[in-house]
């Protein structure tokens, strides 16, 4: 071997070993001197579960034109754990030295703050221990003016303003250190309570959820007593049913006093019930007031289903069988128990101490009656423009906790013609959350998913994800609230290995999410934008009618003319399949421009929100109420479109038949009562030897004052429980018409008892479609569906592949016969109330019905009483040979008769009969 090749071996040896050396020192350095660094860093690194959410589906009209879509927009928020880093203090330090302190100042905070990450006297949790140390140094003048400069800088390139974003921040602080108060010494506190402390401090300063749940708090507790008190009453209920199930099988005999007995103590109950809510404000969302409401509401339904109880006495099986379905069908106990269990499980428990000793200062109005979380404080903008999405990329590296996350917005297309419809979104509070959670959609698609890293347990899966759901948009109102599983389509999911900075080394799974189908309606954009174009042409002409030539035209001049305005409700029905074709709300409103973040939209706000604050309690009638939809949720008195089922009632029970008459001059007094002592005085005489056909076409209120005598029963409410009643129940005036849409109004019928119909007088009335008789737009016009279609009840749908269901109601064909010709009659002989005023009813061939409904009095200005004017119905169905449609229009408080918008109603029929 020469000397030379042992040299080279020699120096190759040498640079093995100092390689060896480094890589030894350097296992020392990792393993010994920084052990707790890698140590924190190797625990960062791990699986990071995301959920994936498909845009909103959009909805469509009838003919597929898109009524409500999305575009993408971006939200910015903060994240002040990463945001307050002493590495992010220091590069904001360097990029603009000339508004910091001199650089050792700077420096030197840097490091003390330094010194505090890398010490290694700290015993475990060392992360947490930490924390807290920093969080001190954080009174540090260089901290202070380091907060103030980053607050600065991000008002500048958000636009907003730096006071409100400071307001922001102090808010979160405050929490972040009355959580820090509560361990006391971070040297010396107990392992668990530092840790609980900096999980919930760490989530306060990253986290926009956690300020979610503080504000939806509040609604949590109170939703507590609540589902107590359904639960106390849904076992009452159950209670109840099933006693008299028992009682009514071992003594079919005594099933009519049973069932009297029971009635009566209903309505004691409802009449107490009654009296203590009525001591509130009916729109008093006090605990107390709502407690009283599910009373109130309870004991009403009660007394409702007596009196269709009480119309199958006379037949035990079946009313037994009604009964026991009731009971199989009453699934509400255990849902109510479970909702109770997982809110005190999930929200109560955990939360409750932190809301008494913090939150609940949060959200206490101050001085200037607002509470200081008013907002979500990590939330620093929305809908925020691009280009400001750009400024902020460029300072990531001083800005590193500004997080800039694209979402679609929902844009609605002719939102004013659908603002009652479609409704809206907003960020679900804990009980809708809790709704969403029992339908188990979240986890739809993920089975493997949740199998794998969830073990199974969907509710494990749910409680890890709520803040990903919290932040996603649910549907608030109308269709989108109704659609609002189908129109968010499934999520999808993704798990990736990620370092301690964030970065993925590997995506272990992933699923796309499923994006829902279209949801397309039954309306027509067309024809929605024809009704209200008709509507706002006609408004002048019937001002005019009501202002000058109508009996109340001199309430108008008490409360002023320019007080006068159309405001009611349209809707149409397609009688073979219950499709609604129209539903019109006017007045309406801007849905986009409601919520556009303008000084117009501020000002629109007021206008729609605050615009009926100045009118005079009496005068609640003059209410424009834009937002309020009156065909679904609006309750009237229907007047004498109830006639219709009245005479339905009397012809089926044998009250009358086609040759019944009354005679009905001008100003003719009916005297009825058990002994003829009340005395009912018509308005207009109908004329002599009236039949049905002429009671219908010529609006006889006489005549169905006269025949309420005859109804079988021994008083009054025994009459109205035995004859009306229970048809008005089978044609559902009594209950929601079931379209779906939320919020929609079951109308108001009487309990069938002494105090609800205490004489012949009210019976009589009820009759007519007065006293105690309430009903909806929709339930009208769905009525008159199953008029036109013989007996076939559907339920309302807007969703054009919706499901069609519906009852069959028999009635005589004889009976049928006679209603329909009075409802031609109306439109086509000369003393039906619509003929002179309907022209053009006559040329469709409508069958109709007229309803001047009454509204009582109030007190004027002037000292003096004056009517309350009277809401105009037109109702009907055309052509009236082979009906296709069946609709109705309402001019609530107008002071109009209803045959003077017969030929309103008609021409947006015809618009619709000539475009099909």
């Amino acid at each position: 071997m020469s000397a030379s090749f042992r040299v080279k071996l020699l120096y190759l040896a040498a640079g093995f070993g100092i390689v060896l050396l480094l890589l030894l020192g350097r296992l020392y350095t990792m393993q010994v001197v920084n052990a707790a660094s890698y140590r924190n860093k190797a625990e960062g690194t791990t699986y990071r579960h995301e959920l994936l959410f498909p845009p909103r589906a959009p909805i469509v009209d009838l003919h597929g034109r898109v009524i409500a879509s999305n575009e993408s927009v971006w939200d910015c928020s903060i994240d002040l754990y990463e945001m307050t880093r002493q590495e992010a203090l220091l590069a904001r330090a360097r990029r603009s030295p000339e508004s910091y302190p001199p650089l050792e100042e700077v420096l030197a905070y840097y490091q003390a703050a330094m010194a505090i990450k890398e010490s290694q006297d700290v015993s475990t949790p060392r992360s947490a221990r930490r924390f807290f140390a920093r969080w001190q140094l954080r009174q540090h003048p260089v901290a202070q003016h380091d907060f103030a400069q980053m607050t600065a800088q991000l008002a500048g390139i958000l636009g907003v303003d730096e006071t409100a974003l400071r307001a922001q921040f102090a808010l979160v602080n405050d929490e972040v250190d009355t959580i820090a108060a509560t361990v006391g010494d971070w040297r010396s506190a107990s392992r668990g309570a530092i840790q609980n402390a900096y999980n919930e401090a760490r989530t306060a300063l990253r986290d926009p959820e956690y300020w979610e749940r503080i504000r939806r708090f509040p609604k949590s507790i109170m939703l507590e007593p609540l589902l107590v008190r359904r639960l106390e009453l849904s076992k009452q209920r159950s209670d109840i049913i099933e006693a008299l199930a028992d009682n009514i099988d071992d003594h079919p005999e005594l099933a009519l006093d049973l069932l009297m007995n029971a009635s009566t103590a209903f309505e004691t109950k409802y009449t107490e019930a009654k009296a203590k809510f009525e001591q509130f404000n009916e729109s008093d969302e006090g605990l107390e007031a709502q407690l009283l409401r599910e009373d109130e509401t309870f004991w009403s339904g009660m007394c409702r289903d007596a009196g269709v109880w009480l119309a199958m006495a006379e037949k035990p099986d079946q009313l037994h069988e009604d009964l026991e379905r009731r009971l199989e069908q009453d699934d509400e106990r255990s849902t109510i128990e479970n909702r109770l269990l997982r809110l005190r499980e999930k929200t109560l428990v955990p939360y409750i101490d932190a809301y008494q000793s913090r939150w609940i200062h949060y959200l206490t109005p101050g001085v200037d009656g607002q509470p200081r979380l008013s907002g979500n404080p990590l939330r620093l903008a929305r809908k925020v423009d691009r280009m400001v999405v750009e400024a902020l990329a460029c300072h990531d590296e001083e800005l590193p906790g500004v997080r800039c996350e694209s979402r679609p917005e929902r844009l609605y297309g002719e939102s004013h013609l659908f603002a009652h419809v479609l409704g809206g979104l907003t960020q679900p509070d804990e009980e809708r959350l809790r709704e969403i959670f029992a339908t188990g959609q979240a986890g739809v698609n993920l089975g493997d998913m949740i199998e794998r890293w969830f073990d199974g347990d969907l509710e494990h899966f749910q409680d890890a994800f709520r803040g990903s759901l919290a932040r996603q948009m649910v549907g608030a109102a109308g269709i989108e609230r109704m659609y609002d599983l189908g129109l968010a389509g499934s999520p999808g999911a993704r798990v990736v290995y990620a370092d301690a900075r964030g970065d993925v080394r590997e995506v272990t799974f992933e699923r796309d999410p499923l994006a829902a189908e279209a949801l397309r309606l039954t309306l027509d954009i067309d024809l929605q934008r024809f009704a209200m174009e008709r509507i706002a042409a006609w408004e002048p002409k019937l001002k005019q009618a009501a202002v000058d030539g109508r009996p109340q035209k001199e309430t108008w001049k008490t409360v002023g003319k320019d007080q006068w305005s159309l405001r009611g409700a349209f809707v149409m029905i397609d009688v073979k399949t219950g499709a609604v074709l129209a539903l019109v709300n006017f007045p309406s409103y801007d849905p986009e421009l409601l919520r556009a973040p303008t000084p117009e939209g501020e000002a629109y706000r007021q206008r729609v929100l605050r615009g009926d604050d100045d009118l005079p309690k009496s005068q609640y009638w003059l209410k424009r109420a834009p937002m309020l939809n009156r065909a679904v949720s609006g309750r009237y008195a229907p007047g004498s479109t109830f006639k219709i089922l009245t005479a339905i009632s009397m012809l089926e029970q044998g009250v009358i038949n086609a040759t019944s008459e009354f005679d009905e001059g001008t100003g003719a007094q009916v005297l009825v009562g058990d002994k003829k002592t009340f005395k009912l005085r018509t308005s207009h005489g109908a004329g002599f030897d009236l039949d049905i056909i002429d009671a219908i076409a010529r609006s006889s209120n006489g005549f169905f004052w006269h025949f309420s005598e005859y109804m079988p029963g021994n008083s009054p409410y025994e009459r109205y429980a035995g004859t009306l009643l229970p048809w008005a129940h089978v044609f559902g005036f009594d209950h929601a018409p079931g379209i779906d849409l939320p919020s929609q109004t079951s109308g108001h019928l009487p309990a069938p008892t002494p105090r609800e119909v205490p004489g012949g007088g009210e019976l009589a009335q009820l009759c007519i479609g007065q006293y105690r008789n309430l009903a909806s737009p929709l339930q009208v016009a769905r009525f008159m569906a199953a008029v036109a279609s013989k007996g076939r009840l559907m339920t309302p749908r807007l969703a054009a592949d919706g499901k069609t269901d519906g009852v069959y109601v028999k009635v005589s064909d004889e009976t049928w016969r006679l209603v329909h010709e009075g409802m031609r009659q109306c439109v086509f002989d000369r003393d039906g109330t619509a003929h002179s005023r309907g022209p053009l009813c006559q040329e469709l061939k409508v069958a109709g019905k007229t309803g001047t409904s009454q509204n009582g009095k109030f007190m004027a200005a002037d000292g003096n009483l004056h009517d309350i004017p009277d809401h105009a119905w037109f109702a009907g169905f055309a052509p009236y040979d082979k009906p296709e449609v069946a609709f109705v229009m309402l001019a609530e408080y107008s002071g109009l008769w209803g045959g003077d918008v017969a030929d309103l109603a008609a021409e947006i029929v015809k618009y619709h009969l000539e475009r099909k």
